[in-house]
């Protein structure tokens, strides 16, 4: 991965959950790196297991978020055209990576959306559009 600019503190820490700025290629990789449980080329550059803890629900109170990731499994409020073992990454302004594994697919939105109503869940409505199209 280049061309990555990652938000830190006064000290250099990066932030951790949020201010990684990179390009739509380098995101497609990061999803596509969980899509195939942590391994690239043959080679396991994140373990098996923490692909997989990371992409189910870690909380008995929040159904529909782990490890960075927002599950849609427990987004009963919308109407997702994907199966429950979908997750996405969320970013400001209506950015995403989602992971569809049953279609071995991996989708990229970036947006600079910056209404109120944007940052709603209307993930759905583009998930729709583009399930159509694939399928």
């Amino acid at each position: 991965f280049s061309n990555i600019v990652w938000e830190h503190d006064p000290a250099g820490h990066t932030i951790g959950g949020w201010g990684i700025m990179t390009t739509v290629r380098n995101y497609a990789r990061f999803g596509y790196l969980f899509l195939n449980e942590g391994s690239w080329d043959g080679e396991q550059l994140i373990p098996e297991e923490w692909v997989s803890t990371s992409t189910e629900q870690a909380l008995d109170v929040v159904d529909h978020y782990s490890y960075q990731w927002w599950l849609t499994s427990g987004l009963t409020n919308y109407d997702f055209p994907v199966s429950p073992e979908t997750y996405m990454a969320v970013g400001i302004y209506t950015q995403r990576v989602i992971v569809v594994p049953e279609e071995n697919l991996v989708i990229v939105r970036v947006g600079n959306d910056f209404s109120p109503d944007s940052s709603d869940w209307r993930t759905s409505d583009f998930l729709k559009l583009i399930m159509e199209a694939v399928n």
